[in-house]
Order: C-alpha cells, then structure tokens, then sequence
C-alpha cells in the first residue's frame, strides 16, 4: 500500500509540472489531476481508518425510507391510476420505477469528442428522477415524471428543470411535472399521462396552478445552458 501511495504522489507531482499546451488538453489535464488527488486522498482516509482499528466500511449508514412522505403518497397514486382498467388482477398498464439515476434513462451521443462527451455527461451525471413509467412487457420508457415541491419556486430551480427538459427533449423523452399538494384525483394524474406519453415531451407544467408554456421553459434553458 505504501508504494501505491508513494507511486500515485509522483504522478500528481508530475501531471502538475507538465504544461499542457491547448486549452482542451488544459481542460484534460485539471480532469487527470482532480481524479489523481480525489484517489490518493481515499487511500490515506482507508490508512487513518485501519490505524484507528475501523473498517472503511464502518463510515457508512442506512438513509430510511427511500421515498418522501409526499413522493409515498404520489407512488400509491400511480399504482391506481395505473391498475389495469378491468382486473383488479391484471398486469398494470405501466411499471412504475422510482429515483432512476438519469444516466440510466439516457446517454451523451455519439460523435462528441472526449472533452465535450465529458462536458455532457457531467451534466446529467450526478441527476435522477422521481418516477419512470415503463411498458409492463418491455421495460420500454414511457415518461418520467418529478414532483415539484415548493423549492422548485426559485428561478435558479426552474432554470435547472428548464435544461434537463430541453436534454429530454433532444433525446425524444416524455416528462411530467407535477405540482406536490395534498391530494390529486385518479382522472387528473391519468389525463396528465396519458398526454404526456402521446403528445408530446412536456405535457404539463404545474406551479403555483399555472400552465407555463414551451416556450418559456425553452428561453430558460437557453440562457442556462
């Protein structure tokens, strides 16, 4: 362990002293220094930890629930809203699925360089959603869906939702927004779905109960982005 330590100490020191020359390979070479710091800090935090007699393992705890209160309710919502409309017994007319990582909903395309492939995938890398509806058969996406608490008031928020929309959008991905309160109808949230998965990639925009168009949240992910 020690000439691992002292092996990834040189290799710091030497990416650090060798100038990159164009700015694409500046960019590469912070991204190389970064990973190379962020390694050799794990292994000195594995050290300490098997001095003071602790496992690594023992820095980790269970969260609780993996849904709010609020996303509970609305998951049981779907369940019904998506039960099969006859037979109670049936196969659901969707699978719901909850906090998927987006990565796993969509990927950077191809034809991108390394810098802009790395550029794009950092944006969504770190990001999931609150629900996924997939075919029961497949497991085809149909739309995701995010329930929108009140921080989603703020325009720095909603410049955020506004650039992840217009990233699904461009990957030919339905979402839904829906506005978090105390209680929805089974007709509502279906009305809601069912246009979100057969017209279009926003179907509603609920805040503060008002309908914001397509073209607001397009304006907001432009100056975002």
């Amino acid at each position: 362990m020690e000439h691992m330590i002292v092996v990834v100490i040189v290799l710091a020191i030497l990416s650090a002293l060798i100038p990159p020359v164009t700015k694409k390979k500046r960019r590469s070479a912070k991204n190389r220094q970064s990973s190379i710091w962020s390694e050799l800090r794990g292994m000195l935090a594995g050290l300490k930890g098997e001095e003071q007699g602790r496992s690594v393992a023992d820095d980790f705890e269970m969260i609780g629930p993996l849904l709010s209160d609020a996303e509970l309710n609305f998951y049981r919502l779907l369940l019904k809203v998506l039960a099969h409309p006859n037979d109670p017994q049936g196969s659901p007319q969707a699978v719901v699925m909850s906090k998927v990582r987006v990565p796993d909903l969509i990927r950077v395309r191809k034809g991108l360089d390394r810098s802009e492939r790395s550029s794009a995938f950092n944006r969504i890398k770190a990001k999931h959603v609150d629900f996924v509806l997939c075919e029961p058969g497949t497991m085809r996406v149909m739309c995701v869906i995010e329930l929108d608490d009140k921080s989603h008031r703020s325009e720095k928020v909603q410049r955020r939702d506004a650039l992840m929309d217009s990233i699904y959008a461009a990957a030919g991905l339905p979402i839904l927004h829906v506005d978090c309160r105390r209680g929805y109808s089974i007709q509502e949230v279906g009305g809601m779905i069912r246009e979100a998965v057969g017209g279009g990639w926003v179907s509603k925009w609920f805040h503060y109960g008002l309908l914001r168009s397509s073209s607001r949240r397009r304006a907001l992910a432009k100056d975002f982005s």
